[in-house]
């Protein structure tokens, strides 16, 4: 299995979406970036390629999504090798080959033990996601939580402002919020 799409905001996105905003939310929508608005947050071009959308994101977002991955999955790398390396849930190894494909991900085992995890919350039904805590080397904690995008966007109060270029936060807008929900429900 192999990820075959995705989105990342509500501005960057790739691969075989059917994302086509429907004939009453034509209206433009602010993306989340300064003074820039799009016709539909998911409208814009499906069709590049995950090397292409991979290329477009910024070194420190390339690297959170990594890490998102890594740390927060229970896959691990079979013996085989090949496109098939990963031994785990579907989901999962597809997300890991996406890592290792495109975002620059090396041998998983040593990734994740690179990494110093506090804590890991495990996959809870009643919310609906998992988490694993690491603390950075700045001395910072970061969580990576993986769960359902509907449940989750409803607890989001930031969103990186740009992905293409550094990782900045800023607050989520009405707007913003509206355009993830289109892309989640299309």
């Amino acid at each position: 299995m192999t990820v075959v799409a995705g989105s990342l905001g509500t501005a960057l996105r790739f691969g075989d979406h059917k994302l086509k905003a429907s004939s009453h939310d034509s209206a433009p929508i602010h993306d989340g970036t300064k003074g820039k608005n799009s016709e539909s947050p998911v409208e814009g071009s499906n069709n590049v390629s995950a090397s292409e959308f991979a290329a477009t994101i910024g070194k420190d977002v390339k690297e959170l999504l990594e890490q998102s991955i890594i740390q927060n999955t229970t896959a691990f790398e079979g013996d085989a090798g090949g496109p098939d390396a990963f031994i785990g849930s579907r989901t999962e190894t597809a997300l890991l080959g996406f890592a290792r494909d495109h975002l620059g991900m090396r041998n998983l085992a040593e990734e994740r033990s690179n990494a110093n995890i506090v804590q890991v919350v495990p996959f809870d039904s009643a919310v609906k996601c998992s988490a694993a805590v690491a603390k950075l080397s700045d001395g910072r904690y970061r969580m990576y939580v993986k769960g359902a995008s509907e449940i989750l966007l409803g607890k989001c109060d930031n969103i990186v402002t740009d992905a293409s270029k550094e990782l900045i936060a800023g607050p989520m807008t009405g707007d913003n919020h509206q355009a993830l929900e289109h892309v989640i429900t299309a």
